[in-house]
């Protein structure tokens, strides 16, 4: 399959394709997390978003290059990642990426342009520094300007705010400069009639790229390292709320607020971490043993997997001290401590908790709409935050920790275990989470009052 994200440097792009492309909107981050690719598709990237929306992030290009995708850029975002990438895969196309990709460029605004919505065929209110460049540089060619004069328009041009910058202004800047009698006028004239469109002649190169479908030879295919930042990266960017109104809330957001929150939410942690692990057990053990429970089967598999004695009574058990508290080790055995152990150390990977399974179970439950609820008043709160010039995450980590031990009824010794019970990787990670839907539990204690086991309510 082959994508191509492209906006208004080609707004007329369905004229020259046929239909075999699939044309996407100017890209933003998580997009190339959000479509189906493979090994073997072929991503084309023009246009993308970066003032108020997120900009497309390096490490997802990076994450779609490790699984075999061709990706493509040219013209704008495309080309300037393609600069940026090229060591890892990513081709580039067409002049604005070679001025990009030799130094000649460097500015990220000199592909931005101020334009209208879709709909409207993206009308353009300002023009990119890199058209204006190549349009003055033209007129110097066709005598209609000198090299030191336009050296001086462009110089004022690249320092004007990008959603300015305009062939009109041009002109105000040139009668603004000095320059000799008439010439100000003369080289507006002659931006009317020869406007050069660098980024325009880039994104068809790309086009033609993407018709002539030919692979390049031994293409680059780096080794990706999937740290935390990748696996939440990608399950926020696939995330959706319920009922599609808050399309920049994430599903990873709704299961924290859930952990924060729901009474019941260790007792659910739990269970889906024994489930998961007796999966994986009966996929890949020999000795499973399909009779024992899913908590059981958990315990067997650290055995299977050497992670511990596989004798209850022999062998160096201390670790435990670092997971549980005083009192369970004083009450429990050796076998029942190891119960409580797995879940709270549980990892699909270092640094990576397992969330994936807890988003299919709550997305269709009334936790998730409660927790939609939580985020959409906590975002009201944040923006009254930021217009007293104040944030949350200065608020005092023990005053935050206390009020979660009095909501999770827990010692405050405990609440960094009580913490990992509910699938937070650490103490820090919880707290990070906690300051932000802190200050909403004084002006709505009742809205984070609910459960997870009955549905919610």
């Amino acid at each position: 399959m082959r994508y191509l994200f492209i906006g208004p440097s080609l707004p007329d792009v369905r004229d020259h394709l046929d239909g075999t492309v699939q044309v996407l909107p100017p890209i933003a981050a998580g997009d190339l997390f959000r479509v189906p690719l493979t090994a073997d598709d072929v991503v084309g990237i023009v246009d993308g978003y970066f003032h108020h929306t997120a900009a497309v992030r390096h490490k997802e290009i990076f994450a779609a290059l490790a699984e075999g995708v061709r990706v493509m850029g040219a013209s704008s975002m495309g080309a300037l990642r393609a600069a940026e990438m090229y060591p890892y895969g990513m081709e580039g196309i067409g002049e604005v990426y070679a001025d990009y990709r030799s130094g000649r460029l460097v500015g990220d605004d000199e592909v931005a342009l101020l334009h209208g919505p879709a709909e409207a065929g993206y009308p353009a209110f300002s023009q990119p520094l890199v058209n204006l460049r190549a349009t003055i540089a033209a007129a110097v060619r066709d005598g209609i300007i000198e090299q030191v004069h336009a050296d001086d328009l462009a110089d004022a041009l690249a320092a004007m705010p990008y959603a300015r910058r305009h062939y009109r202004t041009l002109v105000e800047l040139a009668e603004a400069l000095d320059l000799p009698a008439g010439q100000a006028q003369k080289i507006g004239r002659y931006c009317q009639t020869n406007t050069v469109d660098v980024k325009r002649l880039d994104a068809l190169r790309l086009l033609e790229r993407l018709a002539a479908d030919d692979p390049p030879v031994d293409p680059p295919r780096p080794a990706l390292h999937r740290t935390s930042f990748t696996a939440n990266l990608e399950l926020a960017s696939r995330g959706e709320s319920p009922d599609g109104t808050l399309p920049m809330l994430r599903a990873v957001s709704l299961v924290n607020i859930c952990q924060l929150f729901a009474h019941d939410y260790p007792e659910f942690h739990r269970d889906l971490v024994y489930r998961f692990i007796a999966q994986e057990c009966a996929l890949g053990c020999a000795v499973h043993r399909a009779e024992l429970s899913p908590a059981q089967i958990a315990v067997e598999h650290g055995r299977h997997r050497g992670y511990y004695s596989d004798r209850p009574d022999q062998g160096d058990f201390t670790f435990l001290a670092r997971w549980t508290t005083e009192a369970e080790r004083a009450t429990r055995s050796t076998e029942e401590l190891l119960a409580i152990f797995v879940p709270r150390a549980f990892r699909v990977k270092p640094g990576i908790a397992h969330k994936t399974g807890a988003i299919t179970v709550l997305r269709d439950t009334t936790a998730w709409t409660r927790a939609v609820r939580i985020a959409r008043a906590t975002s009201q709160i944040e923006a009254r935050l930021r217009i007293a010039n104040r944030d949350s995450a200065t608020l005092a980590p023990e005053r935050v920790a206390g009020w979660f031990a009095r909501h999770w009824k827990v010692d405050p010794d405990d609440v960094e275990i009580a913490a990992l019970d509910r699938g937070f990787e650490s103490m820090n990670a919880f707290l990070g989470v906690a300051k932000s839907y802190y200050l909403l539990t004084k002006v709505s204690p009742a809205l984070v009052d609910f459960t997870v086991g009955n549905g919610g309510e």
